[in-house]
């Protein structure tokens, strides 16, 4: 018959522990189960399988993705091409000084052929309808006046200079025959002048202070 304490129950035995109840983790050294305030392990701390402890991860350490995947990047917009930050960039406007530039192909070094090509891209270009816009329209048809008028001198003048070569018997000396070639001279000048200063004003959107023969309206 086996001792028992006073309240009947018989006393433990040396070394045994009893058995965990259902739903109860077995004792071991794991960290959740460990009351608040305790430190965590020391360095080289393993804990044991099963004990429901995973240390976190090291700052900047990225676990390393499946062998061939790449994740998806986030969708963007492609603007087309020709356009700024996605919104179609406006044309500048034009002003009219396309065909006063024009005219300094005057200062071609071959006479009499820089004129007349100056003269004439002059009125072509000042008749396009990129010129012909409201805000161009007044400086271009300037420009085209003035075209026609150093075209008309430049014809004129020059024509009569080798016509009166060809015509005159006898020619005595540069003057007074030469006034009509030094004529002509006087008009290039100021038609490189006018070119340079309807340039520069059309360029600033000012209105061009000199025109020609009032031809185009």
């Amino acid at each position: 018959m086996s001792e028992t304490d006073d309240d009947g129950q018989q006393p433990p035995i040396p070394g045994y522990q009893p058995p965990p109840g259902p739903g109860y983790p077995p004792p071991g050294p794991s960290y959740a189960q460990q009351g608040p305030g305790y430190p965590p392990p020391g360095p080289g701390y393993a804990p044991q399988p099963g004990s429901g402890y995973a240390p976190p991860p090291a700052p900047g350490y990225a676990p390393p993705s499946a062998p061939g995947y790449a994740p998806p990047s986030a969708p963007g917009y492609a603007p087309p091409p020709g356009t700024g930050f996605g919104y179609p960039v406006p044309p500048a406007p034009s002003t009219g000084a396309l065909p006063w530039a024009l005219g300094l192909i005057a200062l071609f070094p071959i006479p009499f052929v820089g004129s007349l090509a100056a003269s004439i891209t002059m009125i072509v270009a000042a008749r396009t309808p990129r010129q012909q816009v409201p805000s161009a329209r007044e400086n271009a048809n300037r420009a085209a006046n003035w075209g026609l008028t150093y075209l008309i001198a430049t014809v004129l003048l020059v024509g009569g200079h080798f016509s009166a070569l060809f015509v005159a018997d006898r020619i005595h000396g540069f003057l007074p025959f030469g006034f009509i070639i030094l004529s002509w001279l006087a008009i290039s000048v100021v038609h490189i002048v006018f070119s340079i200063v309807g340039w520069v004003q059309a360029s600033q959107g000012r209105r061009v202070a000199v025109t020609g023969l009032p031809i185009f309206r």
